[in-house]
C-alpha cells in the first residue's frame, strides 16, 4: 500500500495511487505545489490508467500540474 499524509491523517490508498493524485483528489493544492516542485511525475497513472490532472477538478490544480 502507498501511504500518504492528508490533513494531519495518514491514508493508505488501495488503488496505486501516487502521492501526487492523493493530494489533487484531496484538493489540497499546498500539497500538490510541493510535490511537483520536487520532482513528481506528473504524467504516472494509477491503475485506472488516470494521471493526476485527470483528477483536477478546478483550473488552479490545472495550472500547478501543468
Amino acid at each position: 500500500f502507498l501511504t500518504a499524509v492528508i490533513k494531519g491523517k495518514r491514508t493508505e490508498t488501495v488503488d496505486f495511487s501516487s502521492p501526487l493524485i492523493t493530494a489533487v483528489k484531496n484538493g489540497r493544492t499546498d500539497i500538490v505545489t510541493i510535490l511537483i516542485e520536487n520532482g513528481a511525475d506528473a504524467l504516472l497513472r494509477d491503475i485506472n490508467g488516470k494521471t493526476a490532472a485527470d483528477y483536477a477538478q478546478n483550473s488552479e490544480m490545472l495550472n500547478i500540474l501543468n
